[in-house]
């Protein structure tokens, strides 16, 4: 559902007249697109963010899956560790 939704608002964001343009207008629109899950989502769960909306349009749902449980992990690995580190400190500095 994430994945519609991030491609709705790339498409939205970011419209394509196939006719109008260039070499050069139409390599830079596909190089946004292609980055925009970094610029959206980090540098960490851009790319599984990227490998799971191409997977399913390459009609590949297994590898998708995968690269969705990784993105999944990769929220839980950051909400528990870097909270974990973060009352460290606070009772670090507070002693």
């Amino acid at each position: 559902m994430a994945v519609n939704f991030i491609s709705s608002l790339l498409f939205r964001l970011l419209p394509v007249q196939r006719k109008n343009f260039g070499l050069f207008e139409g390599r830079m629109i596909r190089s946004l697109r292609r980055l925009a899950p970094w610029f959206l989502m980090g540098p960490v769960t851009g790319p599984l963010a990227e490998g799971v909306y191409r997977n399913l349009r390459a009609n590949n749902p297994g590898l998708a899956s995968l690269y969705g449980v990784a993105a999944v992990g990769s929220f839980y690995d950051l909400a528990y560790y870097g909270g974990r580190a973060a009352i460290f400190v606070h009772h670090w500095m507070s002693n």
